[in-house]
């Protein structure tokens, strides 16, 4: 089952595993969504994930505990931050996401590689250089692995290319290719969370006229079990149905 991550260090400068710096609540969990966690910790989970790869963990921002005082309260539960709308767990990826951005926009890496720390490597993985190796050379950003419809592998067999004019929505953040440059204008365009992590990718290509990529199949998959987002969201709506 463990694949050989490796040559992920091979290419990218960087790879930052988002995650939070508190552990989460196995029972709040089980309780809530009757949903079972795959390990009893976050860092356990990281190490077993992605064992042999070289990572920095980056601490993300839990949006319940930002002070957010716009808040509106949805009828299923679930806080949304105004006048984003967005709720605590989106809220504070979008946030995490845009200081990760900051980082690498101050940083010397050209290329870095984000992952969540709920993200899960597909057997198809193996073939990464490959599809890396039919980005074009001037690439921003790229998905290796989304959540919906698989969009059209239309710059190369394995690379589909997303424009205003031939637009696709790609859900998820939990694998992203990003260079320093993308990082720069993601960092700017998203600076005020109006946007949830992945809807800024969509909002960028739309407002912006952005160009982003995705490899067809995708590699990796998010275990929403282990969701931060979602996780925050669970306990919030718990104390606010009490």
């Amino acid at each position: 089952k463990n694949m050989d991550l490796t040559i992920l260090n091979k290419l990218f400068d960087k790879v930052l595993v988002l995650t939070l710096e508190h552990d989460f609540n196995e029972e709040d969990f089980i309780a809530n969504a009757s949903l079972v966690p795959t390990a009893k910790s976050r860092i356990q989970r990281i190490k077993e994930r992605l064992s042999g790869l070289d990572y920095e963990l980056f601490y993300g921002v839990d949006g319940s505990k930002v002070g957010f005082d716009n808040l509106k309260i949805s009828p299923d539960g679930s806080v949304r931050v105004q006048p984003q709308n967005l709720t605590f767990g989106q809220i504070g990826c979008s946030l995490s996401h845009v200081k990760m951005y900051e980082k690498i926009a101050n940083s010397n890496w050209e290329k870095v590689l984000i992952l969540e720390d709920d993200c899960i490597f597909f057997q198809e993985f193996g073939s990464v250089e490959d599809y890396m190796s039919q980005l074009p050379d001037d690439w921003g950003m790229v998905y290796l692995g989304w959540d919906g419809r698989s969009p059209q592998a239309n710059h190369s067999p394995n690379i589909a290319k997303i424009t205003k004019d031939n637009f696709r929505a790609l859900h998820c953040t939990h694998s992203i290719g990003i260079t320093r440059e993308f990082a720069k204008t993601m960092a700017e365009f998203n600076r005020e969370c109006y946007y949830t992590a992945d809807g800024a990718f969509s909002e960028v290509v739309k407002q912006r006229n952005e160009t982003c990529y995705a490899i067809i199949p995708k590699l990796t998959r998010q275990e929403n079990i282990d969701c931060t987002a979602y996780e925050i969201d669970v306990r919030t709506m718990k104390e606010n149905n009490k």
